[in-house]
């Protein structure tokens, strides 16, 4: 389990930074938070849109009501499993470093 920590950590809390910004912008429906959503994040974008096909059929005229809820979902959901992953990579690196020095591994905690 602690080699997952920082994972974990780092999964929750991208979760809820972007569920929050994503909650905010759909109150406030300010320009300049869809702004940090899409731009700060293309991975997340370029999944979400490459996903929402498979769950809706986009061909009409309108997309169907509840597509954008999915995208966002969608964009919260992909922002989180890039936390996750870059959470793995620092822990493989610290691992690596720890044994590398000849040293054990920090324990968190």
């Amino acid at each position: 389990m602690n080699r997952f920590r920082m994972a974990l950590i780092l999964t929750i809390g991208g979760f809820a930074a972007k569920g929050a910004a994503v909650i905010a912008y759909r109150l406030f429906r300010l320009s300049i938070l869809l702004r940090v959503l899409t731009t700060y994040d293309p991975l997340g974008v370029r999944f979400a849109e490459a996903t929402l096909p498979l769950f809706f059929d986009l061909r009409g005229i309108a997309p169907p009501a509840a597509a954008l809820a999915v995208y966002e979902f969608l964009l919260v959901f992909a922002f989180s499993a890039q936390c996750f992953i870059l959470g793995l990579a620092i822990s493989e690196v610290r691992r690596l470093f720890a044994r590398h020095l000849g040293s054990p591994p920090p324990v968190l905690g």
